[in-house]
């Protein structure tokens, strides 16, 4: 397929005011690189803290390690679509996007290094059927149909299971967990600033993908709203299997109970859902127009 022309050639250039703009502006000024974290301290407290504990901030890290890679590898199809649908805004911050998926993955693994180094982790997915099922099965399935389908339906699907179940959902799950025990403890803070920086990150990541359904359920209606219920309720209880198993493996004086970290993220996701439940009453240009705060951004580095 040849190119038609270059968005700098014509009058049609970069619209600044877009909202994926405004969070790829966002994404630069708040950069961080993870080599940069300094681990001294934190290799101390993990030598001496229990060993239940320890067990329960291994398996927590792993987990949260093994999805990011997992969205590094799977999240280049819903690129090549807003490509090849000369979105050019949203393609710019995707690409952002991903490189801070390739940024988380190299944060995690520089925290497994030293918490489990030469070992292989994963018992903790092998115990864990849900986990396997969504980051094995539903993610890189969904992603990858776009290769061959980009009807609104199959984004939607795709940006569903990732910005929605594996981020919203999750990964909320998981920072409520690491923030609880690090700062009841009063253990391991550059493991603990890594996460904030992580989930300053996946505050824009989330919020995209919330853009992302709203704009095609503005554009394209109610077809569009029952594809994403849809695939709500096939991967709800996937979600809350993975939590579930988590916590029959977990067992340390530290956690709260499994409710709580449920609840938070559920209440975080509500207000996404509400976003995107008001998209049908929306147009596009209204969409595109959301506010950085209203759609849970973080928007300063403190």
């Amino acid at each position: 397929m040849e190119r038609a022309r270059l968005s700098l050639t014509s009058a049609n250039r970069i619209n600044w005011d877009r909202f994926p703009m405004r969070l790829y502006q966002l994404g630069k000024k708040l950069f961080w690189d993870p080599a940069n974290l300094n681990m001294e301290r934190d290799r101390k407290d993990w030598e001496a803290l229990p060993e239940q504990v320890r067990e329960m901030l291994l398996q927590l890290t792993v987990l949260f390690g093994a999805g990011e890679e997992a969205v590094t590898w799977d999240l280049s199809p819903l690129l090549s679509v807003l490509t090849r649908e000369g979105r050019l805004e949203e393609q710019m911050y995707l690409e952002q996007f991903l490189f801070e998926e390739s940024k988380h993955t190299e944060a995690f693994t520089r925290i497994l290094d030293f918490m489990a180094p030469g070992k292989d982790n994963g018992r903790f997915i092998d115990s864990n059927p849900s986990y396997r099922r969504i980051f094995y099965v539903e993610l890189p399935n969904s992603m990858n149909v776009l290769l061959t389908d980009q009807t609104p339906e199959a984004q939607i699907r795709a940006a569903t299971t990732y910005m929605m179940i594996v981020e919203g959902v999750l990964a909320e799950t998981a920072y409520h967990g690491y923030v609880t025990t690090l700062e009841g403890m009063k253990v391991m803070p550059t493991l603990l600033e890594m996460i904030r920086n992580v989930m300053r990150d996946e505050s824009r990541h989330i919020a995209f993908g919330t853009y992302l359904i709203s704009r095609l359920v503005a554009e394209y209606g109610e077809p569009a709203f029952e594809a994403f219920n849809k695939r709500l309720s096939e991967l709800a209880p996937l979600a809350m299997g993975v939590v579930e198993a988590f916590f029959k493996e977990a067992q340390g004086p530290s956690l709260v109970q499994p409710e709580e970290y449920v609840n938070y993220a559920m209440s975080q996701f509500r207000n996404r859902y509400t976003v995107i439940e008001r998209a049908r009453r929306m147009t596009v240009e209204q969409v595109y127009a959301m506010g950085l705060r209203e759609m849970g951004v973080v928007t300063s580095s403190s």
